[in-house]
């Protein structure tokens, strides 16, 4: 396996955060507790917590694993200052490989009164990451002290529709892109169909550029109403921070919308408000009601329902027909009285029709 340096781990194809420590050299340690660790495969295991270790030789490498187990974990690595060596974050997931510091002149300077320096890093995927320690033989045995801290930044994840994070209209809302290819997602409601909706974005501020095939910069677009986000404004990197473009869409159906901002190549923080115009109120349909079902008088004694009680009297009699028919057609099926049968059947069906019309 090929060793990561500060000025080649770049081109290998796991995504690596770089940065070096150029400090003064520190009095030599004992022989480093958890060698061998020169390569992943035999990788000391590690969480959050402070550690300490040394670089023996100029040919000596240090490999931690650690486990992240959500999306988009933000960690840092802490050092005690007294250290002299370099180190790479390698994530397993998706990014692109990222320089963030390739020398001293990039190296955050310790805060007043601390004598340790912090180095902030995302992992996009979940599983399992790699810190890799080395130095040079003219520093070597180069002792160092890091502590690796680990959390789940504000809003993410939020890569999805199913995950967005909801957002009122008319108002600035801030995000920030932590790693490469990044996306951002919000929903908001649109009160009337077919609405007219413009997403203003504006770039604050850049904290790295990457290499990539795709143009560096930052996207802004809506969700078209076949489900899909179309192509939407697009911010290069040359525009710098305060990078501010608009971009005009007509909405689908009133309801939950979505907007999404996504970054290629670039990590930094951006702004933006949607505004909404226009569109039709969407159709309300009419429920119906259950009206229940209207009851059958009973006839009276006098008037047009004697016709009634009389029909009533005559299906009730088909009735007990059909069932001394049927006793007669179980105990001798003949032919003559089934037809003798089906004919009861049928008055009784004839009578039954005239009471549901007519009473």
């Amino acid at each position: 396996m090929r060793h990561p340096t500060v000025l080649t781990h770049a081109t290998r194809v796991l995504p690596v955060l770089l940065a070096s420590l150029l400090l003064m050299v520190a009095p030599a340690l004992a022989a480093d507790a958890n060698e061998p660790n020169d390569d992943a495969a035999h990788a000391t295991a590690i969480g959050e917590g402070t550690f300490s270790a040394s670089i023996d030789t100029g040919n000596d490498y240090d490999y931690y694993a650690f486990t992240t187990t959500k999306p988009f974990q933000q960690g840092t690595l802490t050092f005690d200052t007294g250290s002299h060596v370099s180190f790479a974050v390698e994530s397993n997931d998706s990014m692109q490989s990222q320089v963030v510091a390739s020398d001293s002149t990039l190296a955050p300077a310790p805060a007043a009164g601390s004598s340790q320096v912090a180095f902030p890093f995302h992992v996009k995927d979940p599983g399992q990451h790699y810190i890799i320690f080395q130095s040079s033989a003219t520093y070597a045995p180069a002792p160092y002290t890091f502590k690796l801290s680990l959390a789940q930044p504000a809003g993410e994840p939020n890569d999805t529709a199913d995950s967005a994070t909801p957002v009122s209209t008319g108002s600035p809302v801030n995000g920030e892109v932590t790693v490469d290819a990044d996306v951002d997602t919000f929903s908001f409601q649109a009160p009337n169909d077919n609405m007219h909706a413009e997403l203003s974005l504006t770039l604050d501020s850049i904290s790295a550029s990457v290499s990539g095939s795709y143009l560096p910069g930052l996207d802004g677009t809506f969700l078209n109403p076949s489900g899909s986000f179309p192509d939407g404004v697009h911010i290069p990197l040359s525009a710098g921070p305060g990078g501010y473009a608009v971009f005009p869409f007509t909405l689908g159906a009133a309801g939950t919308s979505y907007a999404r901002i996504s970054s290629f190549s670039i990590l930094g923080t951006y702004h933006f408000s949607i505004a909404l115009s226009g569109g039709t109120p969407p159709a309300h349909t009419t429920t119906p009601t259950n009206k229940p079902a209207p009851t059958k008088k009973r006839p009276s004694q006098s008037g047009p329902n004697k016709r009634c009680l009389r029909a009533l009297g005559k299906m009730r009699s088909a009735k007990r027909v059909v069932k001394r028919r049927q006793r007669a057609y179980r105990r001798h099926p003949t032919r003559t009285r089934r037809l003798a049968l089906s004919g009861a059947k049928q008055r009784v069906a004839i009578w039954r029709a005239f009471v549901r019309t007519y009473c």
